[in-house]
């Protein structure tokens, strides 16, 4: 009976509570990483749809001409760009008509199911051969932060410089 009280083959309390505590720690790393995953994607996607947006628009410009395009987004009648999908092949865009701050600056808020992007077109006349056009096209929305950890959120935005021939 001796023999059994003084046997050391099994652990502590303290060991048990150490290695509770070891695997809690991995644990909360796992699932932060499930969190910056998810908000990674989320980015992502608003991404992708603000590329996409402004690609249709320069595509449109090259097909239509750079006058054309950024008139058409002022136009109520047509809702620019047609056709765009997020991802999943579900489009679920509502179009506002375009506004004008400026004569050459032509603007146009494209709405998701959760996120309001701003379509923005410069077109400058800067280039020495009056045939040459200077487009900007900058789509901005709000998401969140990922380099903040309390979810906050703040204005990210995609910019395309060109140039085309009119």
């Amino acid at each position: 009976m001796k023999k059994a009280l003084n046997n050391k083959d099994g652990f502590t309390l303290v060991e048990s509570m150490m290695s509770l505590v070891v695997l809690m720690v991995g644990i909360l790393a796992v699932i932060q990483l499930f969190t910056l995953s998810i908000s990674g994607r989320r980015n992502g996607k608003d991404l992708s749809i603000a590329n996409n947006l402004a690609k249709r628009l320069m595509e449109d410009m090259k097909n239509v001409g750079v006058d054309t395009a950024i008139n058409n987004m002022n136009n109520p009648a047509v809702t620019y760009p047609q056709e765009v999908e997020d991802g999943d092949g579900v489009k679920r865009y509502v179009f506002f008509a375009g506004t004008a701050p400026a004569a050459n600056i032509r603007e146009q808020k494209v709405a998701t199911a959760n996120k309001v992007f701003t379509v923005r077109v410069e077109s400058l006349d800067d280039q020495p051969d009056t045939n040459l056009t200077t487009v900007i096209v900058t789509v901005t929305w709000v998401g969140l932060d990922r380099t903040a950890s309390t979810g906050s959120t703040k204005t990210h935005s995609v910019r395309y410089v060109t140039i085309y021939y009119t």
